[in-house]
């Protein structure tokens, strides 16, 4: 098997059809070396890993851990092969934004076409770049969805803020109206005061002269009091 697949007039063959940014390399899993593809992607190794784990699980792969990949080991990958394979993959950090893919198969059937399979894997390693991009914005998406849920929600306790805020200006609005009304009728009923007023200052004014015409009368009674009161104290002392 390990000789099988140290084939360098392969790996020749599939660099030569290898897209520009996929790598052909020979791949060490445990004891075999086998031709596989490599490529760098500018994303974070977690979230390319995460792209993996989601792209095979599409693929609908059962993986785990082996030889230091995540593999699907003896199934059938009809995208790779018409038989059953194992497929390793590896994410590896090179930066903080920046990870390597390797992707290999080793198949199960000897007899398989391995120069189609091989051009199955680069294609799969290639399309794989732009799933992961994919991947990322389904990711970013659903966290702007959420975003946007609070965004609305904070949205609507702004604007049922405003709405309450217009009701409060709205019934102050009422509220002064009302009050302007009583004072338009309190102006209305001092203005009727005053002319009350004026007419009971009128009425006291003729009063004021009426009195003094009375005051005459007044003293004139007093004057004939006080000579009737002569009068009879004069006869009173006669009469003693």
């Amino acid at each position: 098997m390990k000789k099988l697949f140290l084939l360098p007039a392969m790996l020749m063959a599939f660099s030569m059809v290898m897209a520009q940014n996929i790598e052909t390399k020979s791949v060490q899993v445990g004891t075999v070396t086998t031709p596989g593809f490599s490529v760098t992607i500018q994303k974070k190794a977690d979230l390319v890993q995460d792209a993996m784990n989601k792209r095979l699980k599409d693929a609908g792969l059962k993986t785990k851990k082996s030889e230091g990949f995540i593999a699907a080991l003896d199934q059938l990958f009809a995208e790779i092969a018409t038989d059953p394979v194992n497929l390793y993959t590896k994410v590896e950090k090179d930066s903080k934004n920046s990870a390597t893919v390797t992707v290999c198969v080793i198949p199960t059937d000897l007899t398989a076409d391995r120069e189609a399979m091989m051009a199955n894997v680069r294609r799969f390693t290639e399309d794989f770049v732009q799933y992961v991009t994919r991947f990322e914005a389904q990711n970013n998406m659903e966290a702007e969805k959420d975003n946007l849920k609070k965004a609305e929600k904070g949205q609507a306790k702004a604007v049922a803020a405003v709405e309450k805020l217009d009701k409060n200006i709205q019934k102050n609005k009422e509220k002064i109206a009302d009050k302007k009304k009583d004072i338009e009728k309190y102006n209305q009923k001092i203005k009727e005061a005053q002319e009350d007023i004026k007419k009971l200052e009128s009425e006291i004014a003729k009063d004021e002269q009426k009195k003094a015409s009375a005051q005459k009368d007044v003293e004139k009674a007093n004057d004939n009091v006080r000579n009737v009161q002569g009068e009879v104290e004069k006869y009173r002392q006669q009469a003693e």
